[in-house]
């Protein structure tokens, strides 16, 4: 039976890695960067944590609560790349799994950490109120490039569909008499 010495959640976006046989959570927000690289008969994957004292970018704000703490900087497994006999795959399989899963969990949490911070920025808006009274909508100073007659017609929008629908490689020109 092959040993994996990772387990990633991606539910909870958590990395189970033993440390001295013990299994040890990591949250993937900890998690700086992961590489993998293959020497001779051995595979090995990095994992790359945040910690005090690393040179932190102008986006990056790492605060950590108690920086006297012991924090782990970073941690390498190593893996065969040689099958032995009765065994299914190649062990380093498990890490090259371990890698791909990784970053496409750091992958989603941080375009997700994105997004919640841009969503931060927005502005709420009131609703957009249409008057009915005034009737319908047209666009007026409308032309449709190439000219399907020798002359300019000013359409109104249903037109503008319509013509569109049955020539779609025309381009729709909003500029007056260009």
């Amino acid at each position: 039976m092959l040993f994996a010495p990772y387990f990633i959640d991606k539910k909870y976006e958590t990395v189970i890695l033993p440390i001295f046989g013990l299994p040890t959570p990591f949250h993937i927000s900890t998690i700086k960067n992961v590489s993998t690289s293959i020497e001779a008969d051995y595979t090995y994957l990095r994992i790359n944590f945040h910690h005090p004292g690393a040179l932190v970018g102008a986006k990056d704000t790492a605060s950590f609560q108690s920086p006297e703490s012991t924090y782990v900087k970073e941690m390498t497994y190593r893996a065969s790349n040689v099958r032995r006999h009765g065994e299914v795959s190649i062990p380093s399989t498990n890490l090259n799994n371990a890698y791909r899963i990784i970053k496409e969990v750091l992958k989603r949490f941080r375009s997700r950490e994105a997004e919640e911070k841009e969503r931060a920025n927005l502005v709420e808006q009131d609703d957009l109120v249409v008057d009915h009274a005034k009737g319908s909508f047209r666009l007026k100073d409308l032309y449709i490039r190439p000219n399907v007659a020798s002359k300019r017609i000013t359409g109104i929008c249903y037109y503008i569909c319509m013509t569109v629908c049955m020539y779609p490689f025309m381009r729709l020109s909003i500029f007056p008499n260009s």
